[in-house]
C-alpha cells in the first residue's frame, strides 16, 4: 500500500462510571462522541537524498510563532499555517517546550524514522478546547499514531471490518499498535489507564469504515496497566446518534483540576475503598437499564464523588457554576 495522504476524525470522550477504579484494573464505562472532534490530515513527501534526516511538521493555531527542535532522528517543526512549510530553518525559533508534547508522541517511532528521509506534514484542521475535559491530548495521541502506524507498518485501516474493531487490540497487529499508543501516553502523562486513547482510536477506525449518522459509542474498558497486555473492550449496543440525547457535560475547568484531583487521590490512605466503590458502580451498569435504574446509578456515583471531594456538594458552589454558564451564554 502506498500511503501518502489521509484525513481522519478522532472523537471526544468522557468517562461515565468507574473513574479512579480503572487505574487499578477495574472496568469503567466510557463514551466517545463526534459532537466534538479533532480532524487531522497527514501527508508525506519524499525528500532529496542530500537531506540527512526526516522533517516532521505540525500545523496548528497552538504555535503562535514558528518553532523547531532537532532530535537524533529527525527535525521537528511547529507552525501555524502551510505558508511556513518552505521557510528556511533559521527563521524558526528553537523551542523544546512548545514541541515537548509532539516529541513524546513520536518517541516509539524513533527507530522507524532512521530508515526514512521524508517530510511528514500533520495538519490539525479542527479541534476543541482542552478545558472541556473531552480528551484533546488523547485525541492527538490516537490520530498521530494511526497515521504513523499505517505508514511504517503498511496497514490500511480503511479496510478494517467494523465487526473486527471491538477485538482489534487482541490481535497481533492491534497489540503492536496498542504498545505504540501506550508508550506515547506514558511518555507524556507518566501514568493513566489508557481508556481514552483506546476508545478514541477504535471509534476513529470505525468512522473510516462507515458513513452512518451514529455519532457516539459506549464502551466497557478494562486494562491491567502493563505494556505486555492489551485492554479488554466491549462495545455496548446503545442506539445513540448524539451524546446530546443524554444531557450535558460541564467544562472541567469550571469546577475542577483533573491532574490535581488524581494526585490527591493517589495519596489518600483509603483510596482502595474508593477504587472498590467506583469499580462496583461500573459492574452494576447494564446496557439494558431503564432511565430510573440509570438515574439511581448516577446518584450513587455522585455520592461517592462527593465523599472524595470531587464534585459540588453545596448550593453556593452550584450557583457559582450557574453564574459562569450564564456569563458564557450557555443555555
Amino acid at each position: 500500500m502506498e500511503f501518502n495522504k489521509q484525513s481522519i476524525k478522532i472523537p471526544a470522550k468522557a468517562l461515565l462510571f468507574g473513574e479512579y477504579a480503572v487505574l487499578y484494573g477495574s472496568p469503567c464505562i466510557a463514551v466517545s462522541f463526534f459532537d466534538y472532534y479533532f480532524q487531522l490530515s497527514f501527508q508525506k513527501i519524499n525528500l532529496e537524498t542530500k537531506n540527512k534526516k526526516s522533517e516532521i511538521f505540525f500545523i496548528s493555531d497552538f504555535f503562535k510563532n514558528p518553532c523547531q527542535l532537532e532530535t537524533k532522528d529527525y527535525f521537528l517543526f511547529g507552525i501555524s499555517s502551510t505558508d511556513n512549510l518552505d521557510k528556511k530553518n533559521k527563521e524558526f525559533q528553537t523551542s523544546s517546550q512548545d514541541l515537548f508534547f509532539f516529541e513524546n508522541i513520536l518517541k516509539s517511532y524513533n527507530e522507524n524514522f532512521k530508515d526514512h528521509k521524508i517530510k511528514f506534514i500533520f495538519n490539525i484542521e479542527n479541534s476543541y478546547s482542552p478545558s472541556l475535559g473531552f480528551g484533546s491530548s488523547s485525541a492527538l495521541i490516537s490520530g498521530i499514531n494511526l497515521f504513523l502506524f499505517q505508514f511504517f507498518f503498511h496497514v490500511d485501516f480503511n479496510k478494517t471490518n467494523e465487526n473486527e474493531v471491538e477485538n482489534f487490540f487482541s490481535t497481533d497487529l492491534g497489540l503492536k499498535l496498542w504498545e505504540k499508543l501506550w508508550t506515547s501516553l506514558i511518555s507524556i502523562q507518566g501514568q493513566g489507564s489508557g481508556y481514552d486513547i483506546a476508545i478514541q482510536t477504535l471509534s476513529a477506525i470505525k468512522k473510516l469504515n462507515n458513513n452512518d449518522n451514529k455519532e457516539c459509542d459506549f464502551f466497557q474498558f478494562t486494562f491491567n496497566n502493563t505494556i505486555d497486555s492489551y485492554p479488554i473492550i466491549k462495545t455496548l449496543k446503545m442506539n445513540s446518534y448524539s451524546i446530546k440525547q443524554y444531557g450535558c457535560f460541564l467544562r472541567t475547568d469550571l469546577y475542577s483540576n483533573t491532574t490535581e484531583k488524581i494526585k490527591n487521590f493517589l495519596t489518600l490512605e483509603n483510596k482502595d475503598d474508593y477504587v472498590q466503590k467506583h469499580g462496583l458502580i461500573s459492574k452494576k451498569y447494564n446496557e439494558n437499564m431503564n432511565f430510573l435504574e440509570l438515574s439511581n446509578l448516577v446518584h450513587d456515583a455522585q455520592k461517592i464523588g462527593m465523599e472524595q471531594g470531587l464534585f459540588l456538594n453545596t448550593n453556593k458552589k452550584l450557583n457559582e457554576i450557574y453564574k459562569k454558564l450564564n456569563e458564557n451564554q450557555i443555555p
